[in-house]
């Protein structure tokens, strides 16, 4: 068991505590459009690839 916190100590763990809650947020935010953005370019190049040998430069 943690032994009790006392007075700043308490202070900082809570501060501690609400700065890995935003960290999260916002790193899940960054992964997210990481993410979408990698689908996206994956699709874009997939299509690019199709339509050059089915549409052959002249």
């Amino acid at each position: 068991m943690r032994p009790a916190l006392l007075g700043s100590q308490q202070i900082q763990s809570e501060a501690m505590y609400t700065l890995a809650v935003v960290w999260h947020f916002w790193i899940a935010v960054v992964l997210a459009a990481g993410a979408i953005f990698a689908v996206i370019a994956l699709l874009l190049g997939y299509f690019a690839q199709v339509s050059r040998t089915r549409y052959p430069k002249k």
